[in-house]
């Protein structure tokens, strides 16, 4: 297994001095639940290092996150392994890299436990299947996560299978940009209907409107014999 970093997160320190290595302990176990909070702690092998970085020409504080190391590689190994994967460019003070591996791994861990606390993934009418799908598209910055299941409400109505689509984009504003980074979200549900049906949906404001603001909006969506995609976006 390469022995690139699963996580990377480096700060500018400057015009600070350069603390020593293992006083920068708390501050990788602080990244490790920030960034990895999915996964046990005898999974996470986290290393920190503070040097003069060689782009920026200051002093950076580098922190570096290995999941499920199969090897037992030394302490210069893992320090110069996590300086040499180092993504900080000039005019930037902080630069994080999230391995497409690392978002894998907690999603799995995650949707594991979700099968556990809802006795197979299910939700009243609602049964997901087992598999989630994470994929990172090449070449751009989504991630695109998929699942699937089964809607069945009973009575005389029959079940409907249905794809859920859930993409994330990040992208960088300019340098003093606040917030820095943008962040765009949209939602795809893909529904098969064997039988026309009505879907609706209230994203509603509070009940007792006060000013001509507060508006009640109730859209309706008609499922016919062929799929329908439906899709709901936002961004911050």
């Amino acid at each position: 297994m390469p022995l690139s970093p699963d996580v990377v997160a480096e700060f500018v320190i400057a015009p600070l001095p350069c603390l020593p290595d293992d006083k920068l302990s708390p501050l990788t176990k602080e990244l490790e639940a920030k960034f990895l909070p999915s996964l046990e702690a005898n999974r996470i092998t986290s290393r920190a290092v503070c040097a003069l970085h060689p782009v920026v020409k200051t002093n950076v504080v580098t922190v570096g996150m290995w999941i499920d190391l199969e090897d037992e590689p030394t302490e210069d190994e893992l320090r110069a392994a996590l300086l040499d994967s180092s993504s900080l460019t000039p005019g930037r003070t902080i630069a994080l890299l999230v391995t497409a591996r690392a978002i894998k791994l907690q999603a799995a861990e995650e949707w594991a436990k979700i099968g556990e606390k809802t006795d197979g993934w299910k939700f009243g009418p609602v049964t997901l299947d087992e598999e989630i799908s994470v994929l990172l598209e090449v070449g751009s910055n989504r991630i695109v996560t998929e699942f699937s299941g089964t809607y069945d409400p009973g009575w005389w109505f029959p079940a409907v299978d249905f794809t859920y689509t859930i993409s994330d984009s990040l992208s960088l504003r300019p340098p003093g940009s606040a917030p820095p980074v943008e962040a765009r979200t949209s939602r795809d549900v893909d529904v098969p209907a064997a039988i026309q049906a009505a879907l609706l949906i209230f994203p509603f404001s509070p009940l007792i409107c006060k000013g001509p603001t507060c508006q009640t909006r109730a859209w309706f969506v008609l499922l016919h014999p062929s799929r329908r995609r439906i899709t709901f976006a936002n961004e911050c």
